[in-house]
């Protein structure tokens, strides 16, 4: 048999790889474990990877908008699309409005970092002096209803009732009080009808309180088209998980001592 050639150097060229543990330093654990680099670099990226998916989770939809922008810079980063579930909510109500015109021009929708904010006014739903809803437009509050419910019933809904400033006073409603809260009530109970949660519901009843505009001209003459927008019932849609910790707040629902008596 023949020999190995010496190389240039006339040594005997080492062999390319090396077992066994007399290598230095292999047999204390030392560069022959290269297995330990990779395995470091996937549980720094699991890591990062968890810590991304619990500040998605935990971040609140009403923070300031680099938040916002920063999960959709994420989803673009790892391939996916970051969707806002409120945004997709107020596009298929505003779908929903289009097919029925005379609902959609007495309905304003607007989203915003607290969430939706549905504002309908009175005449739409409901007739002069009373709280009960019309019979023809009940489909539209269910369609708009339906649409919210398919992101989910998880969400806490507030309705809120306005009205004008003109007094009320009979044996049903003794003041705009009762007569405000009772309509936010009509509405709030078709969410209970279609499955939402009533812990997550809640009726408020503002009187003449907060108006967009004002009832009367300097004059002190009333202005009929401000009053038709400041009657006004507004549903506001946040996430479950944003008010958790809030305590139900209440408005006034009798109208106070003095103001029964300017009644009788």
């Amino acid at each position: 048999m023949s020999e190995q050639p010496p190389n240039e150097s006339g040594q005997d060229e080492e062999p390319a790889f090396h077992y066994g543990s007399h290598d230095e330093g292999h047999g204390d654990g030392g560069h022959g474990e290269p297995w330990l680099v990779s395995y470091a670099d996937m549980m720094t990226l699991l890591f990062g990877f968890f810590v991304i998916m619990y500040a998605f989770a935990a971040a609140k939809l009403e923070e300031d908008p680099d938040i916002i922008k920063m999960r959709k810079e994420l989803a673009t980063f790892y391939g996916g699309t970051y969707v806002n579930p409120l945004e997709v909510i107020e596009k298929d109500i505003q779908k929903t409005l289009a097919n029925n015109p005379d609902f959609k021009k007495n309905t304003d929708i607007v989203s915003d970092l607290d969430g939706i904010k549905i504002t309908i006014t009175s005449q739409v739903l409901f007739e002069s002096g009373k709280s009960e809803i019309t019979v023809p437009n009940i489909p539209a509050i269910k369609s708009l209803i339906k649409e919210i419910g398919k992101g989910g019933k998880n969400y806490k809904i507030r309705v809120e009732g306005y009205t004008d400033d003109t007094p009320i006073h009979n044996e049903r409603f003794p003041s705009n009080w009762e007569l405000s809260a009772s309509r936010a009530i009509s509405v709030l109970k078709q969410f209970e009808d279609d499955g939402f949660d009533i812990d997550n519901l809640q009726a408020v009843g503002f009187g003449e309180a907060h108006p967009l505009l004002p009832n009367e001209n300097e004059k002190g003459e009333p202005l009929p088209e401000n009053k038709s927008r400041n009657r006004r019932v507004v549903i506001r849609v946040v996430p479950a998980d944003e008010v958790k910790n809030q305590k139900p707040t209440q408005a006034p629902l009798a109208a106070p001592a003095n103001e029964a008596e300017e009644h009788k």
